[in-house]
C-alpha cells in the first residue's frame, strides 16, 4: 500500500486581504510587462525584447558619446550636427516597429492559448479592466523603446552642458518629446 492520505476536504474561504480591482489591474499589468520582456522565462524569450531595446538605445549612446568626446570639434565643423530629439526616431523606427510587432501579439494572444483568459475573468476583472491592464503594460513597454532613448539623451546632454538651459526650458523639451 502507498502512504498517500487525504488530509483536508472541501473548500475554504479566502481570508487574506482583498485589495480590489485596482490591485488586480496593476498585478495584471506587471505580469504582462514581465511576459512581454521575457522576464522569468527562458533565455530565448529574452532575445527579441532586449535586442530591440538595445538597438533603440544604441544610437542615443553613440550620439551622447560623440557629444562628450567630440563636442567642441562638432560645433566648429559647422556642417555636422547631432540629431534633435525628434529626428532621433528616424534612426530607431525599425526597432520600434519590430518591438511593437512582437509585443502586442505576445501580450494578448498567449492568454487565450494557455487558457488563462477564463482564470482572469474569474477574478474581479471585467473585459474593460482586463484590457486596461494589458494596455498599461503595452504602453509601459513601448515607452521603454520610444521615450527612453530621447529621455536618456536629454539627461546626458544636460549633464554634459549641451542640453536646454534652465529648468523651464528643460521641462518644455521634455513635454515636446
Amino acid at each position: 500500500m502507498s502512504d498517500a492520505r487525504i488530509l483536508d476536504r472541501g473548500y475554504r474561504r479566502y481570508d487574506g486581504p482583498r485589495l480590489g480591482v485596482g490591485a488586480t489591474v496593476r498585478s495584471l499589468a506587471v505580469q504582462t510587462t514581465q511576459r512581454a520582456l521575457g522576464l522569468r522565462r527562458s533565455a530565448w524569450s529574452k532575445i527579441i525584447p532586449f535586442g530591440t531595446v538595445a538597438i533603440a538605445y544604441l544610437p542615443a549612446i553613440v550620439f551622447v558619446g560623440a557629444s562628450v568626446f567630440f563636442g567642441d570639434a562638432i560645433a566648429r565643423a559647422g556642417g555636422i550636427r547631432l540629431p534633435s530629439y525628434g529626428q532621433y526616431y528616424g534612426f530607431v523606427s525599425a526597432a520600434i516597429f519590430v518591438f511593437a510587432a512582437f509585443v502586442a501579439p505576445e501580450v494578448l494572444c498567449t492568454d487565450r492559448k494557455t487558457g488563462m483568459l477564463g482564470l482572469y475573468f474569474a477574478s474581479p476583472l471585467t473585459r474593460s479592466t482586463y484590457l486596461l491592464g494589458k494596455l498599461l503594460a503595452v504602453l509601459g513597454v513601448l515607452a521603454l523603446v520610444t521615450l527612453g532613448p530621447p529621455l536618456f539623451m536629454l539627461i546626458a546632454y544636460t549633464v554634459n552642458g549641451r542640453g536646454p538651459d534652465g529648468f523651464v526650458e528643460w521641462i518644455t523639451v521634455l513635454g515636446r518629446m
